[in-house]
């Protein structure tokens, strides 16, 4: 008797249930988030020298820092108006309110790091449910149909990209970000789950 193996690989679930039925508002009050473990892997660093060179737009920190991060963030936060760290939020309904008043979120990893060759962000799978427009320095195979916005990991590079999506206002493209309520319905709820126990069973 031969043993065959299947499998079938999803990156993610979100409970159909969490994600937002309705397009994002979009605010137009140029904020950006960044949140999670915030360290220079996570493009902590990077973010602060681009927005320090960026008055206009506003950046929101949120999330665990370690005390040198800490210590950079302060000297920051201090020297340039626009960038606010906003501490580690212990209820999760205080993070998804500063959440829903900002229109970007930053997932800012290095692409050449050996690190993040193979993982998946759940971060950005989790701002998707709530339809914000996510700005990724990374173009992930998994996201494919995912409307978000992929921009070069450097400083110059992508200081220039945040000014021209600032300018770009409520286009087209900004309007698909808003809305991937039925993309996501197929690709990454229980409904994607079983569909792909079911494909598994059949190709036994």
């Amino acid at each position: 008797m031969r043993l065959i193996l299947i499998s079938k690989t999803i990156p993610g679930i979100i409970p159909d249930r969490k994600i937002n039925k309705n397009p994002s508002v979009f605010h137009a009050n140029k904020s950006f988030l960044l949140s999670g473990t915030l360290n220079a892997n996570t493009g902590l660093l990077l973010a602060l020298d681009v927005f320090k060179n960026i008055p206009e737009a506003k950046l929101y920190l949120s999330g665990k820092l370690d005390k040198n991060n800490s210590k950079i963030v302060e000297e920051y936060a201090h020297k340039y108006p626009n960038i606010i760290y906003k501490g580690f939020y212990e209820k999760f309904d205080d993070y998804i309110h500063l959440l829903q008043s900002i229109d970007y979120t930053l997932s800012l990893r290095n692409p050449n790091s050996p690190v993040n060759h193979y993982n998946f962000p759940s971060k950005i799978l989790e701002t998707l449910a709530y339809n914000k427009i996510v700005i990724s320095t990374v173009k992930y195979p998994e996201l494919d149909k995912i409307n978000y916005i992929v921009v070069p990991y450097s400083e110059i590079d992508l200081r220039e990209s945040i000014k021209k999506i600032i300018d770009e206002g409520e286009s087209t493209r900004i309007k698909q970000c808003l809305n991937n309520t039925n993309i996501l319905k197929i690709k990454y709820t229980e409904t994607a789950w079983i569909k792909a126990f079911h494909e598994m069973e059949i190709n036994k």
